[in-house]
């Protein structure tokens, strides 16, 4: 059995790979490209006419921790054990079996369970610009959403 797989790049990212190939002098990629996507590069951009991008991270990521909860399992009456925690305030009723080898839940009597936790952290810089010959520009806020 042969697996196929295919690559669908948008129309941009095909024009950014051509462009960058011939940014960078990759003259055999740029050429290959151009012809299997029939596209063609951006030619003989002078300095006065091009762009810059600045990618400015202003934060830190959120840190991942974790809350420890401890249970107590407690026997109980009638075929329902209970799944007790004081810090929670919890008590869970597990009804149990009350005959065969499904009769205990287990042989454990306490046990925990860990929970994620993330706390954010502020960013370390709140404004910037960016100064050049003819002037400075501040930096525009985006957000980046990836659904």
């Amino acid at each position: 059995m042969l697996l196929t797989i295919v690559l669908l790049f948008p129309k941009q990212i095909k024009k950014d790979i051509i462009h960058t190939a011939s940014l960078i002098d990759f003259e055999e990629e740029r050429r290959y490209y151009e012809k299997r996507w029939s596209l063609s590069a951006k030619k003989n951009l002078s300095p006065e006419n091009g762009e810059l991008v600045i990618f400015w991270e202003t934060g830190l990521r959120s840190v991942k921790s974790q809350i420890y909860y401890g249970f107590t399992l407690l026997p109980g009456i009638g075929g329902v054990d209970t799944v007790y925690n004081k810090e929670l305030n919890l008590t869970l009723p597990i009804p149990m079996s009350t005959s065969g080898e499904g009769s205990k839940f287990s042989n454990i009597e306490t046990f925990q369970i860990a929970f994620p936790k993330y706390k954010d952290r502020l960013p370390l810089y709140i404004r910037s610009k960016v100064r050049f010959t003819q002037g400075k520009v501040a930096f525009r806020k985006y957000r980046i959403l990836i659904n």
